[in-house]
């Protein structure tokens, strides 16, 4: 029989990716395609012409991939999703939530009870894409962890 009183999975936080993130895809692609409006008008070679079509469909693409990049964060875990894939970590594999610096940019970083590191896909702080309220945010991560002490054991039910 299942538990009626178990309340159903809530949202707590989402964190997408920010704009100029991804505004920036689309700006790149706004220069590639006046290039080669500039290149179609002055009788631009036909491969070329081609070439920049493309350039500017992947470029559009990636911003859209882009967008979907994000965090959810709810009471039975932590929703990844990336450019193609989502993938799900319930709170019981996470150890702890912690900043991580590589490369000039920070992140969000799990510690996974199994030892393994998992960034997140959002919220991040980096020169594209600054968030000074990184450590705000992991916190409230932090704090959207359900307390496993209180919770009732499987093995005893206390």
């Amino acid at each position: 029989m299942i538990d009626q009183a178990v309340s159903p999975d809530r949202r707590l936080l989402t964190f997408v990716s920010g704009f100029w993130q991804a505004g920036g895809w689309l700006f790149l692609a706004a220069i590639v395609a006046g290039v080669g409006a500039h290149d179609l008008t002055s009788d631009g070679s036909p491969g070329v012409l081609a070439f920049e079509a493309l350039l500017v469909a992947y470029l559009v693409t990636m911003y859209f991939l882009e967008r979907r990049r994000a965090t959810v964060v709810s009471t039975s875990g932590l929703e990844l999703r990336g450019y193609l894939l989502a993938e799900s970590i319930p709170w019981g594999r996470v150890a702890d939530v912690r900043a991580s610096r590589r490369w000039g940019m920070r992140r969000v970083a799990l510690l996974l009870t199994d030892g393994r590191v998992r960034l997140l896909t959002a919220p991040r702080d980096h020169v594209f894409e600054g968030d000074r309220d990184l450590d705000a945010k992991i916190e409230a991560i932090r704090e959207a962890k359900p307390d496993q002490d209180a919770r009732p054991s499987a093995r005893t039910g206390r």
